[in-house]
């Protein structure tokens, strides 16, 4: 939760749902191994000091095959974290395929594909047990091994005792502490070889928990107290960086979002327009240029105290696992039963929301499947709204939402014109039919801003294609 928010760009979802859920818990198992091998090590000090006690010459013959004992053992159980590892890596790529399971559902049916999909999870099923199974023969050949070892220094420690002509009531003496000592130094081996078995999940435990090389989350201290005169993007460049590409999306971008009026960004699919999203909410930042709030640098200011000015309505926000009031008011803590019921109005929510037998305490369901795409986008619209927010953004917000509920948004929309800032990223030219000004980008870069009036006579496609003017 305190990380940046590009390592999730980054990284597996599988990968991360293994840790939390899996290796966790295998991690706790090896802190119960160690506390056990503490208590282990300690009994076996004692008993060695009571050995030492009966005959030094005798303990010193038991540690120097209590030590060959222990090296035999540590060789052998280094060639478990490679197939710890691989029992890691498998589960991985297994929780990747339960998401997608999950996730994918429609898409599995509809393309009649449950049979590939069935044949790739017991693929990667059978990977994981497989690679647990070689794991585990590997692990249970140690003990018998080490059982016949201590049995022959066991032997060796009486018949040298006996031709030495120790004798008998400290021979029995010193075999009865010996045969005290071997249970713990058993345990202290299998302790051993259980740490190097688990080793694979410490790594990634340890790897999730390290911020070295992670993204930190956004910088900046400074106090906000609200948008006035508006946001200005002053020669932004990003790109998305991974393992294997850099890909240039936004390229010296400066266009200005003026405070108290909408902006509508339009583009193809790919033009920026997202990334643009990203940076106004910190969820990234941008590799060179600055973005200045009322001629404040943004990345000086506190991420939380802006976050909590603006606003997101999107298609990729999720709702949450709960009733309809739980997901209205998400992030606005003091919100009443009134205020949800305010914000769902301007939504266009409220006589959907009424009609359903519990109303507002009506369960979404995991991700709103208990709902229709467009109920669940004026759902994440009221949750935008009441906050009222200074900067509200509307990233393809509207896209599911039936003509004449789009309408009313857009009138409801209107209303804040003049004293908030909105945002509306669309396809559709009736959703930004209300904006101020427009910007067009296209392939990451800005083609044009204008007042919205100047262009309102063109289609969208006219508008992709407006070519900027000197």
């Amino acid at each position: 939760l305190r990380v940046g928010y590009p390592f999730f760009l980054r990284q597996s979802p599988g990968r991360l749902l293994n840790i939390i859920s899996n290796e966790s818990w295998r991690a706790s198992d090896a802190i119960q191994i160690m506390l056990s091998a503490i208590v282990s090590a300690s009994a076996a000090i004692i008993l060695l000091a009571f050995l030492l006690l009966l005959s030094w010459r005798m303990t010193l013959l038991v540690t120097l095959g209590l030590a060959l004992v222990q090296i035999a053992h540590a060789v052998l159980s280094a060639n478990l974290k490679e197939p710890s590892r691989s029992v890691a890596s498998r589960n991985g790529h297994l929780a990747s395929q339960m998401l997608h399971l999950v996730h994918a559902g429609r898409l599995i049916r509809i393309f009649g594909q449950e049979n590939r999909e069935k044949a790739m999870f017991d693929t990667a099923s059978d990977a994981v047990r497989r690679a647990s199974f070689a794991l585990l023969v590997r692990q249970g050949a140690l003990p018998p091994l080490t059982e016949v070892l201590h049995a022959m220094l066991f032997l060796a420690v009486v018949i040298g005792a006996w031709l030495a002509q120790v004798s008998f009531p400290l021979i029995i003496a010193f075999v009865i502490l010996l045969y005290r000592l071997q249970p713990h130094m058993r345990a202290l081996q299998g302790s051993w070889s259980q740490l190097q078995g688990l080793s694979g999940s410490l790594e990634e435990v340890t790897w999730l928990l390290d911020p070295t090389g992670k993204p930190q989350p956004p910088q900046g201290d400074g106090p906000f107290h609200g948008l006035r005169q508006g946001i200005k993007f002053d020669d932004v460049t990003f790109t998305y960086s991974g393992t294997d590409r850099r890909e240039v999306v936004l390229h010296a971008a400066t266009f200005e979002i003026r405070g108290g009026r909408s902006t509508a960004l339009i583009g193809r699919s790919g033009a920026g327009k997202t990334t643009i999203v990203n940076l106004l909410c910190r969820f990234v930042e941008p590799d060179t240029g600055s973005i200045l709030v009322d001629g404040s640098p943004l990345d000086r200011i506190d991420a939380s105290q802006w976050r909590r000015h603006i606003a997101l309505a999107s298609q990729e926000l999720e709702l949450v696992d709960g009733s309809i009031f739980e997901n209205i008011t998400y992030g606005q803590d003091a919100a009443t039963a009134g205020d949800a019921e305010a914000a769902a109005r301007l939504a266009e929510a409220h006589e959907f929301i009424e009609r359903l037998p519990q109303g507002y305490e009506t369960l979404v369901g995991y991700r709103g499947v208990n709902l229709s795409a467009g109920q669940r986008q004026r759902i994440a619209l009221a949750r935008a709204l009441v906050r009222d927010p200074d900067l509200l953004i509307l990233d393809e917000a509207t896209n599911a939402v039936d003509g004449l509920s789009e309408a009313a948004i857009v009138e409801t929309l209107k209303s804040r014109a003049g004293r908030r800032t909105t945002i509306v990223i669309s396809h559709h030219h009736s959703t930004i039919s209300f904006c101020d000004d427009v910007v067009i980008l296209s392939g990451g870069r800005v083609k044009k801003q204008a007042p919205f009036g100047a262009l309102a006579s063109l289609s969208m496609d006219e508008l992709y294609q407006h070519e900027p003017l000197d």
